[in-house]
């Protein structure tokens, strides 16, 4: 298994501890890898075996940069200030090359700030200029894909979106780097990186949000009914509790729990049917609930 760790907090380490607690206890061969930007403690008798990611340098840096049209356009000063800056790091590279061909942006003001943070710390300001770069709208629709936490499809964007130009606006955001574009069954399907959480916080208002995420959990429900398994179904309980449409959750809870019931998961189970039954008392839940525990 894979599990990202960034900005973890204590509830993410005592997930990540009782995974690792029933890979130790079962004696299964399964391993875990953990990404994260920070140091991860773990706790004995758990070890872990800790390897940085190389950064690039050399040859494969000249390879790389010889690919990037911002850097190959931009002066040499420029050039090899954000060499310098992105110490080697991909991700920033190429948010650096972004960065490189976008007149907007006062290139000699972001590098001085950029320079007096630690490298860490460079990704936040990045995104955020890359992000205020962008136009009102093409903002807007970068935010409404953010509410989305997996891969969706366009109409799942434009359901919530009333800009005719959404599919051009995301576009847009995909070639400069702040939406993820991929192919799942020959269909396109956008994602945004929890990264720019930060850089988009205002771009939608507080009133609107929980009509939206309504709309979302309705709209995947919609999209993927025929084809459902245990991700989706997840991606839609979240935004159907965070859009208060309790019944729609209790259809996912439903399915999660059995599922999860079959593969002998029943404390996960029973933790997901108590969390709807909090706000809606549901046959099928207290059903499954009865019988994980």
């Amino acid at each position: 298994g894979k599990v990202n760790a960034e900005d973890y907090e204590p509830q993410s380490l005592q997930v990540l501890h009782t995974v690792l607690q029933a890979v130790h206890d079962t004696y299964s061969d399964v391993r875990v890898i953990i990404t994260c930007r920070h140091d991860v403690p773990i706790a004995a008798p758990y070890v872990v075996h800790k390897a940085s990611l190389s950064a690039l340098r050399d040859a494969e840096l000249a390879k790389k940069l010889k690919r990037m049209t911002g850097f190959q356009q931009a002066t040499p000063a420029h050039r090899a200030q954000a060499i310098t800056l992105a110490d080697g790091n991909p991700r920033l590279l190429e948010w650096l090359d972004q960065v490189l061909l976008n007149p907007q942006i006062a290139v000699d003001e972001l590098f001085a700030r950029l320079q007096a943070e630690a490298l860490r710390f460079r990704e936040a300001i990045l995104l955020q200029a890359l992000v205020d770069a962008q136009s009102r709208a093409v903002r807007r629709v970068i935010a409404l894909t953010a509410l989305y936490r997996v891969p969706v499809p366009l109409l799942a964007i434009e359901t919530l979106s009333a800009d005719a130009q959404t599919q051009h606006h995301l576009a847009q955001a995909v070639q400069v780097g702040l939406v993820e574009q991929s192919e799942e069954q020959g269909q396109a399907h956008y994602f945004v990186s929890s990264l720019l959480d930060t850089a988009l916080a205002g771009e939608l208002q507080d009133s609107e949000r929980e009509t939206l995420q309504a709309t979302a959990a309705q709209a995947l429900q919609g999209l993927w009914q025929e084809h459902l398994d245990e991700n989706k179904d997840a991606e839609i309980l979240r935004l159907s509790l965070l859009g208060k449409q309790y019944n729609l959750a209790a259809d996912s809870t439903s399915r999660l729990a059995f599922e999860m019931s079959v593969q002998c998961r029943w404390r996960e189970a029973e933790k997901i049917c108590t969390k709807i039954l909090e706000n809606l008392e549901d046959s099928r839940v207290l059903t499954t609930l009865a019988q994980v525990q």
